[in-house]
């Protein structure tokens, strides 16, 4: 069964279907930025949960417990607003 790029290599010839098809080294590398750029949302976005549910499910948290925890989440929000992360987007 051929495939596209088989069919190209008989018509353009090999070396130019592979040049079309070839990634770049800078094409690569915007593809793992990309993908660690998902992994640090996917992570923010685990951090914002946790803080969220620790505050609204935790019954166990002291009053202590519940103000650190709530300064913590209102540092986390501050240093996100910093850098313009928008965890909605």
């Amino acid at each position: 069964m051929k495939t596209k790029l088989d069919e190209e290599r008989g018509f353009l010839g090999m070396e130019e279907a592979n040049k079309r098809y070839r990634l770049t080294v800078y094409q690569l590398d915007d593809i793992r930025d990309s993908i660690k750029a998902l992994d640090y949302k996917l992570a923010l976005d685990d951090i914002f949960n946790n803080l969220r549910s620790k505050l609204k499910y935790d019954d166990k948290l002291t009053e202590q417990e519940y103000a650190f925890v709530e300064k913590l989440r209102s540092e986390f929000f501050d240093i996100l607003q910093n850098y313009n992360i928008n965890l909605d987007e």
